[in-house]
């Protein structure tokens, strides 16, 4: 299943505080609610005292906004949440849409800034999707029966797991070649592309079973009908980021291609040189960071306290990189 996955984990953590958002305040308010250099870090909350199963929104399924529903290791969360927030969300606010562009995330910066959600094509979200069309033919959000269809039929065994999905994303790959003049497989989607189909077979299986083997009837609460099965436990996630990139890379490595897109025309599709390879996580942070700069070119104030806060978190899960500073320290 996609790259709304990829939106399971775009936490609505990131909105702060938690129960008033800044939405539609003004920047001069914003400057005073914000923490400034002698700002003290308050102590962090001790244990939740609910340990039940809980459950994190994605933009595609009306779950609650609770945390802790997958055992999702921390380094993969973070990437997620602020990856998602500097290309798709509104760093004034720190707040980013689930789902479509909204004016509940407030008042956008000034342009080139896009703060389309997670609806945003080719950032977080895009092209050769499992469950939803391409950005070209009008709906890249709606949950497509089609394609989901398209997949279960595919279950080896009545089973999502390693093969299935390493299959169907070269096969979506090739059918938006040959579908889509404007086909787009370039970096960070295409380094994401591959982690995300793992998430299902990862996470949605029972933690005391965690053999890697989702069955169709567990697949089908989750996908279109968005609940947990009965007495479902969460994995032990302590692992889970090595879990994801080594079947990332078994998948990958069954149907390798390159980055790259069509040209205008299907069947054209031609290699982007400059995008970052599969197994270039360096690459990864690299892309987030240029979407950014892209996006916001010349920033100031507010805008780019917070923008590099929240570049400085993006880099805790990729400590073996050079990190970068566009902004300024």
């Amino acid at each position: 299943m996609p790259s709304y996955l990829l939106a399971l984990l775009a936490l609505q953590t990131i909105a702060s505080p938690h129960c008033q958002h800044l939405a539609g305040l003004s920047e001069r308010k914003l400057e005073k609610l914000l923490p400034g250099p002698s700002s003290v870090t308050p102590p962090p909350p001790g244990p939740l005292k609910d340990t039940s199963v809980k459950l994190v929104n994605d933009k595609a399924h009306p779950w609650m906004p609770l945390c802790k529903g997958y055992g999702m290791e921390n380094g993969i969360v973070v990437a997620l949440a602020y990856g998602s927030l500097l290309v798709d969300g509104n760093p004034l606010t720190n707040l980013v849409s689930i789902g479509a562009k909204s004016p509940a995330t407030g008042p956008d910066p000034s342009k080139p800034a896009d703060v389309g959600g997670l609806n945003g094509n080719n950032s977080i979200e895009g092209d050769a999707s499992f469950t939803r069309d391409d950005f070209e033919f009008g709906d890249n959000h709606s949950f497509n029966n089609k394609l989901f269809d398209q997949i279960s039929n595919r279950f080896g065994g009545g089973k999502y797991n390693l093969t299935v999905p390493g299959e169907y994303r070269f096969y979506r790959v090739q059918q938006s070649i040959v579908q889509n003049p404007h086909f787009s497989f370039t970096t960070p989607r295409f380094i994401t592309a591959y982690r995300e189909i793992s998430f299902p077979f990862i996470f949605f299986v029972d933690g005391r079973k965690a053999d890697g083997q989702l069955n169709l009837k567990d697949t089908l609460g989750f996908f279109p009908e968005s609940r947990f099965p009965d007495d479902f436990r969460r994995i032990d996630g302590t692992n889970s980021s090595d879990l994801a990139n080594n079947a990332a890379t078994i998948m990958f490595n069954a149907h390798p291609i390159e980055p790259g897109r069509n040209d205008g025309k299907v069947n054209k599709f031609t290699v982007d040189t400059k995008s970052a390879a599969f197994d270039d996580p360096c690459g990864l942070y690299t892309s987030l960071v240029d979407v950014a700069i892209g996006r916001y070119p010349n920033p100031q104030d507010v805008l780019r306290k917070n923008l590099n806060a929240n570049l400085g978190f993006l880099y805790q899960p990729f400590q073996g990189c050079p990190q970068r500073f566009p902004f300024g320290k």
